[in-house]
């Protein structure tokens, strides 16, 4: 596919301005406003992606955050960001994006020989198949096979105005007063508790600066500093 614009049109596009970026390790360039699925369309390239199973060729279908198949892996190191459709990047001078779900890259992908044995790979195949010796033995090799993006490996170093902190599973109550009565009384194995080093894991407080600051030290969400704790809160 070859790419084109129109020679006028697009008010969001700084055709004044242009803009350097890298997708799978090839120079393109861009205007100021562009967004990167926009710009890669532009520059001819149709093939973005691969599909989840058989890695099948896929394009850009979509204008939005709905875009199923343009999911890019942005940056390395401590500013990787993973599984980020196309259309929702504002290109910028420097970016490097990479398509996801393919080796080596997404217009050559050796994956693709899932799609030419198919016929051997049903739906569901492979709850009967992977069971000997052990499951435990192919699923990594799934995984990897089929995963997405991968995530930063590097402590973020920015530094943000609001952090908003979640966890799946919080144990309110395994503070202080739990692990003594733990200790005078231990509890069945199947029993639940907090998997912290720390007797006050899961105490509540309330900082000195009207911070309200939970260790989660076992969810492994980090930089909230129990050193801010001072006054206990019984109730949430």
């Amino acid at each position: 596919m070859s790419g084109r614009r129109f020679d006028a049109g697009g008010a969001r596009i700084d055709r004044a301005r242009t803009l350097s970026f890298t997708f799978e390790g090839r120079s393109h360039q861009g205007f100021v406003g562009d967004t990167l699925a926009s710009a890669l369309l532009a520059n001819g390239v149709s093939v973005v992606g691969r599909s989840f199973k058989y890695h099948r060729p896929r394009g850009v279908i979509a204008a939005g955050a709905e875009e199923p198949n343009a999911l890019m892996q942005l940056e390395t190191g401590a500013h990787a960001t993973a599984n980020v459709p196309a259309t929702r990047i504002a290109l910028y001078d420097g970016l490097e994006a990479r398509a996801v779900n393919c080796l080596p890259s997404a217009a050559f992908d050796v994956g693709e020989v899932n799609n030419v044995l198919a016929r051997f790979f049903p739906a569901g195949f492979y709850y009967k198949t992977f069971f000997w010796p052990k499951w435990e033995f192919y699923e990594p090799i799934i995984r990897r096979a089929a995963g997405l993006g991968r995530a930063a490996d590097q402590p973020d170093p920015d530094f943000y105005d609001n952090q908003f902190a979640h966890c799946d599973v919080l144990v309110v109550g395994g503070g202080r007063r739990d692990w003594l009565r733990r200790k005078r009384r231990p509890r069945p194995a199947h029993a639940l508790s907090w998997p912290s080093k720390t007797p006050c894991s899961a105490e509540a407080y309330v900082g000195v600066r009207a911070k309200l600051t939970v260790s989660l030290a076992a969810t492994g969400l980090h930089g909230l500093r129990p050193s801010y704790a001072r006054c206990p809160l019984r109730a949430f």
